[in-house]
């Protein structure tokens, strides 16, 4: 989770996240999200469900 400092969840706790991209796999775009948003670099994810 990251603590957000811009619109539209600034100053609230949020999950790593965003959209997919043509062409891009569900764990593509998890991968490339997280590392956008955390600097980190993602080897391997384990699907836990969906946030609604």
């Amino acid at each position: 989770m990251l603590f957000r400092n811009k619109k539209p969840n600034k100053d609230k706790w949020n999950f790593v996240g965003g959209k997919i991209e043509p062409g891009e796999t569900h764990e593509q775009a998890a991968i490339r999200e997280a590392e956008e948003e955390t600097g980190l670099t993602i080897k391997e994810i384990i699907y836990r469900g969906v946030v609604k």
